[in-house]
């Protein structure tokens, strides 16, 4: 009997334990809900924007700023940063065209031309309203569109022989051969040309020179027009390249085949440039994570 009773209470005291051990769990786990609401709240009153990482698109350089956390009511602002670092003219147009959730309390879209050495920002107001009652965290995500019209020149150098030359040097050993590739980029397009032969030698035959442009840059490349490229060849040397309506240089590279044709050549020896010039449209999106607390 007395042995009964000592085990009952050993039992009584553990569950006593037991029981105590449960309640500082849940005390435990209810102040540190509160703790992290309370740095959420915190974190939104003081926190500025939170910089995405930077990146380069051309000459450009292109930032989304936007708060890690906002409350629900609370108005705040979501940036678009943009330098020109490069040597082109940009037209540029910015559109916060997707914010989700939140309602647009600005005009969140700009349209303007943007020299080198400038600086732009571009600002989006918004606000999350609603009169529900929400414990959790809500994320959402503010998507941003940045289009661009530019142009892409590049200027590379050839030479021209004419036969004779071409002989004399080749005889007494003098003849030099010259790159016949070339690539060039911007960081959005990829330019490469290539010579059928360097030094191109003037006689009764064709010479070919071929120019592949593919998109590179991490934004989506618009199918260039016939109009957008200009090729040609300074002095004027005659030049006809097959360029379709329409190319594509998002999937793979667009192919443009020319024909130089050098028949009568004044000089024996020319150094000659062949000019190109792309005009492209290149559309970019950046997009910013958001946290709405009560």
């Amino acid at each position: 009997m007395a042995n009964m009773l000592i085990l009952l209470k050993s039992f009584i005291k553990i569950s006593s334990i037991k029981r105590k051990i449960k309640v500082r769990f849940l005390i435990e786990k209810f102040l540190i809900g509160i703790l992290i609401t309370l740095s959420l709240i915190i974190a939104t009153l003081f926190s500025g924007c939170v910089k995405n990482d930077i990146e380069r698109f051309g000459g450009l350089t292109i930032n989304l700023d936007a708060p890690e956390i906002v409350r629900n009511k609370q108005e705040f602002s979501v940036f678009l940063e943009l330098s020109n670092k490069g040597n082109q003219n940009y037209k540029i147009f910015v559109d916060f065209f997707d914010v989700g959730l939140f309602k647009k309390r600005s005009e969140c879209k700009k349209e303007f031309d943007f020299k080198p050495n400038l600086e732009q920002h571009v600002e989006c107001k918004l606000i999350f309203e609603s009169d529900k009652d929400f414990t959790n965290i809500i994320d959402e995500t503010v998507h941003s569109l940045i289009r661009y019209n530019t142009q892409f020149s590049i200027a590379k150098n050839f030479v021209v022989m004419s036969q004779e030359e071409y002989e004399n040097r080749r005889i007494t050993g003098r003849l030099k051969e010259f790159p016949k590739t070339f690539v060039e980029s911007n960081g959005d397009l990829e330019v490469t040309i290539e010579f059928s032969e360097n030094p191109i030698v003037a006689r009764n035959e064709e010479s070919y020179l071929y120019i592949k442009i593919r998109n590179i840059g991490n934004g989506f490349a618009n199918d260039l027009k016939k109009g957008d490229i200009e090729i040609n060849i300074i002095p004027n040397i005659p030049i006809n390249c097959d360029i379709d309506e329409k190319i594509s240089i998002e999937k793979g590279a667009g192919i443009i085949p020319c024909k130089i044709e050098i028949k009568d050549l004044k000089e024996s020896y020319l150094n000659a440039y062949v000019i190109i010039n792309i005009k492209y449209e290149y559309e970019i999106k950046k997009s910013a994570k958001i946290k709405i607390v009560k």
